[in-house]
């Protein structure tokens, strides 16, 4: 018989099972573990995207952009003039003009809606919402405000959504001055009758039964 050889010496063959066991005994990363990186990597290329696209748009503001005048930025190709301002009753108010409009409007927002409504009066913000448009101290003729709306060619309405309320018209725009006195005596001196609860708790009642079949609506 030929003589069998080893082309590894016993040091090497020794240092390669050492190795091998060790690699073998070592705890192997989980799957959770070799995913948990991929959270990381996707959060750095997110943060990488939002610096260029800041230095794009900061880059780009000077082109696009007119200076900015009464604490508002503009794009240069709108020709309207914008002011923003806070009254000093809290108000804050942006007035946005464009002489060559034949119209006018206006609206405001309450930081109030229905889940604000109390448990013993569900639905008031609601109530409140169609209320206001009938009577004030001012103006104590029924309908009065929606009438001037209507002759002077414009629309009004609001809506009560579930943390805000939102009331808005549109006029003609030499009309706007007493339209927009008469909107806001809603807020002044409103007044709250019996003849407007009589006419006005049909239409709510009828806009809430339109709505229990809205899925999305009920949620």
């Amino acid at each position: 018989m030929s003589e069998r050889r080893s082309y590894v010496d016993d040091d090497e063959l020794e240092l390669f099972i050492t190795n091998r066991l060790s690699q073998e005994r070592a705890p192997q990363p989980t799957q959770t573990q070799k995913k948990s990186k991929l959270p990381t990597i996707i959060g750095g290329i997110a943060t990488v995207v939002l610096i260029i696209l800041i230095l794009v748009l900061a880059s780009h503001n000077a082109k696009y952009f007119a200076p900015k005048t009464n604490n508002v930025w503009k794009p240069k190709v709108d020709p309207r003039s914008y002011e923003i301002f806070q009254m000093s009753n809290g108000l804050k108010v942006l007035i946005a003009s464009d002489p060559s409009l034949t119209k006018s409007s206006a609206a405001l927002e309450i930081n109030i809606g229905q889940f604000q409504d109390p448990e013993e009066l569900p639905g008031l913000a609601h109530l409140t919402e169609h209320m206001v448009f009938l009577f004030s101290g001012k103006y104590p003729e029924l309908n009065g405000f929606q009438d001037y709306i209507t002759v002077n060619g414009g629309i009004t309405n609001a809506f009560t959504d579930v943390e805000r309320t939102n009331y808005y018209f549109e006029v003609a725009a030499d009309a706007f001055p007493e339209a927009l006195d008469r909107f806001a005596h809603f807020f002044i001196d409103p007044v709250f009758t019996d003849e407007g609860l009589a006419q006005e708790l049909p239409s709510i009642q009828s806009e809430y039964e339109k709505d229990l079949n809205n899925a999305g609506w009920l949620l």
